[in-house]
């Protein structure tokens, strides 16, 4: 008698809590992403029936939770070459949703307008061999100033700037000793007032007296500056992509989140903390995918 009263409580525990689970929707975001974004997703408009938790936490963790089933939504950073196979499954969708990037910014009385990855690899890099750099003259200003390049690099706290400037162009090598590094604020206000002067950002410059260095991957390629599309496409290669993770046969119940993840409030939020955003061309093509998705699988 006693055996089955146990039991009879314990499968009504089990059923109050899948249906708790059913009416919670899981999310989980990159320590990178500032944790004031917290309060955009409790703040999701969706029916009263469900509700939203959220974690900050990395992404080794962030996916085994997800691979657990502990997780419904996942906003995650996926280096460049760091695919995660786990992450395979054709169950699961990754729809990019932003990405950090390192931009180069010098002086606006600066002649220079483009540099290639080998160029700045000289410029930055400790161990550097070939190319010697040391004045805007090597490079072939002959009317530009001979005094050193004065090379500046960001570090702030949830940006990864300098570490990925270093890892896609130095191969993780460190910078010369000569590289300072400070703030973003500090470094745009550095290179502002220095025209020798070379700096590592997280985003497009604030200060009208800067711009921004194109980037080319040798001498034969075409040269690209930092943007959505450029980024997004890859054309413009220093980049760490964060991707939304979710699981497909979930995407009905999902979706209030998924539509609020691509709309334009959350893409103007990211740019403000130093993200680049998704092409809004093509944020809105994955939200009508995903409508379309639901329509199709109703049945």
């Amino acid at each position: 008698m006693r055996f089955s009263i146990l039991f009879k409580c314990l499968s009504l525990f089990c059923l109050i809590q899948s249906l708790i689970y059913a009416q919670t929707i899981q999310v989980a975001y990159s320590d990178l992403i500032p944790n004031e974004f917290d309060q955009y997703l409790l703040d999701i408009p969706i029916s009263s029936d469900l509700k939203i938790r959220t974690t900050q936490t990395g992404t080794l963790p962030m996916i085994e939770e997800f691979i657990a089933g502990r997780l419904d939504i996942c906003l995650l950073a996926m280096p460049e070459g760091g695919e995660l196979p786990i992450l395979d499954d054709p169950g699961i969708t990754l729809l990019p949703f932003a990405y950090q990037s390192a931009v180069v910014i010098v002086n606006v009385d600066n002649p220079i307008v483009e540099l290639t990855f080998n160029q700045l690899a000289s410029i930055y890099e400790a161990s550097s061999s070939g190319l010697e750099i040391k004045t805007w003259r090597d490079l072939g200003i002959a009317s530009f100033s001979t005094s050193s390049i004065k090379t500046y690099a960001s570090k702030d706290a949830q940006s990864v700037t300098s570490d990925l400037f270093r890892f896609t162009l130095l191969n993780s090598n460190p910078f010369k000793g000569t590289v300072q590094i400070s703030t973003a604020e500090k470094v745009e206000r550095l290179v502002a007032q220095d025209k020798v002067a070379i700096g590592i950002v997280p985003n497009l410059p604030q200060r009208e007296n800067l711009k921004v260095v194109f980037l080319a991957k040798d001498r034969e390629s075409i040269a690209y500056g930092p943007n959505r599309d450029n980024l997004y496409f890859n054309d413009y290669s220093i980049r760490l992509p964060f991707y939304i993770v979710f699981r497909e046969n979930e995407t009905k119940r999902l979706l209030p989140v998924l539509d609020f993840l691509l709309n334009d409030t959350v893409a103007q939020y990211l740019e403000a903390v130093d993200f680049f955003s998704v092409p809004k061309m093509i944020r809105d093509k994955f939200a009508i995918d995903l409508q379309l998705f639901v329509q199709e699988n109703e049945n």
